[in-house]
C-alpha cells in the first residue's frame, strides 16, 4: 500500500459520513444527524481541502498502485491510465479517512467512489451503511455489486426491491425509511408569464437540450425555467439560451409553476409530492424504479 497510517492514537467506536457532493451530505445527515461528515472534492482533486490527504501520498507507489489494475478491474474498469492515477489518489484519500473507524455512511449508488469505499471497508472490516440519494436505475447488464454490511436507509417504498440489483448485502440487513421532509421548493419566481420548469440530468446533456428546445417551440408564451443538475456547469445553458427572452436559468426551485418536466430527475418526484404536475420524458429509454411503479406521468417520446 502507498499510504501512511500515522494516526495511531485514534479511539475506536467512531462513525463518520463520507460525501463527495452536497446532496450526499444532506442525505447522510437525514440518516444520522450527529455524524461528522467528511467532504472530499472528487471534481477538483487538488483543491485546498484535499491537501491534508494528498501530502501523505507517495506518488511513485500511487502510480504503481494504478498499474496493478488491469482492464477487468472492478475499481478502475477500462479507463485510461491517467484516470486510474486519479482514482488511485482518491483510493488513498478514502483509505486515510477510513482509519480507526468502525462505521462509515455514504450516499452514492453506482459510481466508482462507492466501489473504492466498499473495497476499503471490506478489507478493514468496517461496517458500511448506505443512504439512498435518488431513484434507482435498473440496468440490463448486471452490475458489479458493492458490499454493504450495515444498514440501508431508503427514501421511497418503490425503491426497496431494487437495491439488490446493485448491492451485495446480507438477508438480515435492516432497511430504515428516512424521515419524509417537505421539499425545499419555496421560491417565488417573478413573471407575468406562466412558468414551465425543466430539471436537467448531468448524463447526456444533449437530451436535455432536445426537450428544452421542444418546450420553447410548444410553449412560446410561457417562461421556460431551466434548473441545471448540481453537477452541471450552469453556463452550459446560459450560453445556449441567452438570446431567448422567455428563458430563465437558475438553481432555485420555484413554487409558482404550471408544471415540471424532466427526463428522470428526482426533483420531479419532489414536485409531485406537493401536488404540482410532473412529467417525465423517457427519451433515454431507461428503466427506473419510479417508472416501473406506475405512480407517475411518463412519456416515452416528445410526440
Amino acid at each position: 500500500m502507498f499510504w501512511n497510517n500515522n494516526q495511531k492514537n485514534k479511539i475506536r467506536n467512531k462513525k463518520i459520513g463520507i460525501s463527495w457532493n452536497q446532496l450526499h451530505s444532506k442525505k447522510i445527515a437525514l440518516a444520522e444527524s450527529s455524524l461528522t461528515i467528511i467532504n472530499v472534492d472528487t471534481v477538483n482533486l487538488f483543491k485546498t481541502s484535499n491537501f491534508k490527504f494528498l501530502k501523505e501520498v507517495n506518488l511513485f507507489y500511487a502510480i504503481k498502485f494504478a498499474l496493478e489494475f488491469n482492464e477487468k478491474s472492478t475499481l478502475f474498469s477500462y479507463q485510461s491510465f491517467f484516470y486510474r492515477i486519479y482514482l488511485s489518489l482518491l483510493y488513498n484519500i478514502f483509505d486515510q479517512i477510513i482509519n480507526d473507524i468502525d462505521k462509515v455512511y455514504i450516499s452514492g449508488h453506482f459510481d466508482r467512489f462507492v466501489s473504492i469505499i466498499s473495497d476499503i471497508c471490506e478489507k478493514k472490516e468496517v461496517e458500511l451503511n448506505l443512504v439512498q440519494h435518488g431513484c434507482i436505475q435498473i440496468f440490463e447488464k448486471p452490475l458489479i455489486k458493492n458490499k454493504i454490511t450495515g444498514k440501508i436507509y431508503y427514501s421511497h417504498d418503490f425503491s426497496v426491491p431494487y437495491f439488490q440489483t446493485f448491492l451485495d448485502f446480507p438477508l438480515k440487513t435492516k432497511f430504515i425509511k428516512l424521515e419524509s421532509k417537505k421539499p425545499e421548493i419555496n421560491f417565488s419566481q417573478k413573471s407575468n408569464k406562466k412558468i414551465v420548469v425543466f430539471g436537467c440530468q448531468d448524463a447526456k446533456p444533449e437530451n436535455n437540450l432536445l426537450i428544452i428546445n421542444h418546450l420553447f417551440k410548444h410553449f412560446p408564451n410561457s417562461l421556460i425555467y431551466i434548473i441545471p443538475h448540481p453537477r452541471e456547469d450552469i453556463d452550459y445553458y446560459k450560453k445556449r439560451y441567452k438570446l431567448f427572452k422567455n428563458s430563465h436559468i437558475s438553481r432555485e426551485k420555484p413554487l409558482n409553476i404550471e408544471f415540471f418536466v424532466s427526463r428522470f430527475s428526482t426533483l420531479g418526484i419532489e414536485y409531485a409530492s406537493i401536488g404540482i404536475r410532473s412529467l417525465f420524458i423517457n427519451i433515454d429509454n431507461v428503466k427506473m424504479d419510479f417508472i416501473i411503479s406506475g405512480k407517475y406521468e411518463v412519456y416515452n417520446s416528445l410526440n
